[in-house]
């Protein structure tokens, strides 16, 4: 998964890791989202509970681009993604807190605010089977 347009929010647990092509920086290329790269932090640490420094920190660490392109003061900039990555996982339906700051994807849809989420949520309920047991799946063996 190499283009943009194959980050589906109907499918966080298709998000590519942190790592991937997908996040490098494109010149005269639109900023990827926030929200997608805070799913590939989780992709990358195999989805494990992260908390909001953690998930800066898997940022900077292979994406550092994306903390520099903050229009914030060079000293503000991290804490100016910090806190938009803690918005954001207290505002997505996508994130669920799991105690002690750490969040983990729950498998809805990647998108930033309960209103956004009706969209995702008009399937039949054979489409709604089939997404659960593809979810039951990944989550028993850990691939889709």
């Amino acid at each position: 998964m190499t283009a943009t347009a194959q980050l589906r929010p109907e499918a966080p647990f298709l998000v590519p890791p942190l790592t991937d092509p997908v996040f490098d920086e494109e010149p005269n290329q639109k900023s990827i989202d926030m929200l997608w790269y805070i799913a590939g932090a989780f992709r990358l640490a195999v989805n494990a509970p992260l908390t909001a420094d953690e998930i800066v920190g898997l940022v900077k660490e292979h994406q550092p681009w994306k903390i520099h392109e903050s229009r914030r003061p060079k000293n503000l900039r991290e804490t100016a993604v910090k806190r938009n990555i803690r918005f954001i996982l207290s505002s997505s339906p996508a994130f669920d807190h799991v105690g002690a700051g750490h969040w983990r994807m729950n498998g809805m849809p990647l998108v930033r605010t309960k209103e956004m989420l009706q969209k995702w949520l008009t399937k039949t309920a054979k489409e709604n089977q089939v997404y659960c047991d593809w979810v039951d799946n990944l989550l028993a063996t850990g691939t889709a």
